[in-house]
């Protein structure tokens, strides 16, 4: 997968305003607990869910086009790493489930409803594919009923 799939930028919302992320050129990140072979030395990594960060490009010689390679995004000094989750909030009141089939026309798919917010759901794209799910997020915003819809970001842990 190509890091190229993905919108240049990805709005979410942060402390009453929303923040603005931007592919960082020359970083990518890999998914999963095997690094692949030959690449580049790692930039960083989180440990849960594994993603190890890599500069160069996502289409270096030694990475499997099966790698799950996305984008690295950046505000500032922080970085986040898209999952292709999304975590979608309706109106107060409604149950996701009951929306399954608008979101199904759209492209989408009910991961999980949590318990503590049952006008929420954690949603991906029905293909599966990360990088779908950020290019329809104006799409899912848009969508009657839906409140909010932020992409989940793996962040590295700073610590103070």
């Amino acid at each position: 997968m190509s890091v190229k799939e993905f919108p240049e930028f990805v709005e979410v919302s942060s402390k009453g305003g929303k923040v603005r992320y931007g592919r960082a050129e020359g970083l990518f990140a890999v998914h999963g607990a095997k690094p692949p072979k030959q690449a580049p030395p790692v930039e960083f990594e989180i440990e849960d869910p594994p993603v190890r960060v890599y500069r160069g490009d996502s289409a270096a010689p030694g990475l499997a086009q099966s790698d799950e390679a996305s984008p690295v995004y950046a505000s500032g000094t922080d970085h986040g790493i898209p999952t292709g989750r999304v975590f979608a909030k309706f109106r107060k009141g409604t149950d996701p489930h009951k929306r399954a089939d608008d979101l199904a026309r759209i492209g989408f798919r009910i991961q999980e409803v949590p318990g503590y917010a049952p006008n929420t759901a954690w949603i991906e794209a029905s293909s599966g594919r990360a990088s779908e799910a950020l290019r329809k997020l104006d799409e899912l915003r848009a969508l009657k009923g839906v409140v909010s819809a932020e992409p989940q970001l793996i962040r590295r842990v700073s610590r103070r």
